[in-house]
């Protein structure tokens, strides 16, 4: 069972649907119903939306299989955690009026860590 690693795919989920309502919004504003028709704010939500969707499913799935390798309780907490740090932390750092906002590198760096951290924890449990 993993229980642990959806509760966080849930709350991901809500972020997901989040950023899908606010590429819509965009879209009604804007009046460009594909592609982001020239307009910077259009084109930051559909790339906020886009890397959440490029990055996000690896990562609830790398943790799934920390969790079926029965890696304690605290572990799988803590990777998701940190995933729906890092999002948040994208997101707001993608949407700052101030484009050296250190919340967007944050989010990266946070992100590529729980990938590799869960990657090293299913190869050491592989072997």
């Amino acid at each position: 069972m993993i229980k642990i690693s959806l509760i966080y795919a849930a709350i991901l989920g809500f972020i997901f649907v989040a950023l899908s309502i606010r590429v819509i919004k965009g879209r009604f504003k804007s009046k460009v119903s594909l592609g982001d028709g020239g307009h910077a704010p259009l084109n930051v939500a559909i790339r906020t939306h886009a890397n959440f969707a490029e990055y996000v499913p690896l990562a609830l799935i790398m943790i799934m299989g920390v969790e079926l390798m029965n890696y304690s309780a605290n572990i799988v907490h803590a990777l998701g955690i940190i995933l729906v740090l890092a999002r948040l932390s994208h997101v707001y750092g993608l949407a700052a009026k101030n484009s050296l906002s250190n919340f967007r590198p944050v989010g990266v760096i946070l992100t590529n860590l729980v990938l590799v951290s869960s990657a090293v924890l299913i190869l050491i449990r592989s072997f």
